[in-house]
């Protein structure tokens, strides 16, 4: 903010504090590039700057800070081939995986941004896809085991997965193929 972008909590951060938990590790998305941010933070580490991240060390802390951008054509069911730079919130957040992933909080307006509902979904315990269940799993092979992992919310209980989560999970199954074996363990 001091440098003039904008920029948003993001993710299991904002889960987490959600269902009123002090989260682990906290994401940030900006509407800075790569570049800006490695010019802004003297200690960082370019470790996916291919898709749009940067990690920041700041004391004993470590934050994966990721340009807004938008995703195409995943050729091996893991990564985007084309990743573009955006300025809109709107649309970084309507290419994640589950409604519980895409709330972003500024800190500076101390303002919650739900488009999905992911708070609602949290206080039903239901698991919901961002948009086409089928289309968002088909991106990535990944997402199979996170909705799994996340339906296994430990001390809040078994959650269910949406008909249409449930049916895509089925129909993808084959996208686990393509997942390594250390993902998978």
């Amino acid at each position: 903010h001091a440098n003039n972008f904008d920029a948003w909590i993001v993710g299991g951060a904002v889960r987490d504090l959600v269902l009123g938990k002090i989260p682990s590790e906290y994401d940030i998305c900006t509407n800075a590039t790569p570049e800006n941010i490695k010019k802004i933070f003297e200690n960082h580490i370019p470790t996916g700057e291919k898709y749009g991240t940067i990690t920041v060390k700041s004391g004993d802390s470590f934050f994966e800070v990721t340009t807004l951008r938008t995703e195409m054509d995943y050729g091996d069911g893991r990564r985007p081939e084309i990743v573009e730079w955006g300025n809109s919130l709107s649309v970084d957040l309507s290419r994640r995986d589950f409604t519980i992933n895409s709330m972003a909080y500024d800190i500076e307006s101390e303002m919650l941004f739900d488009p999905y509902n992911g708070r609602s979904d949290l206080e039903r315990c239901i698991l919901k896809a961002v948009g086409d269940a089928h289309e968002r799993l088909a991106e990535d092979g990944l997402r199979i085991l996170r909705a799994y992992r996340f339906m296994d919310r430990g001390e809040f209980g078994v959650w269910e997965p949406n008909y249409a989560l449930a049916t895509a999970l089925v129909d993808n199954r084959s996208m686990l193929s393509l997942i390594s074996v250390e993902r998978i363990w």
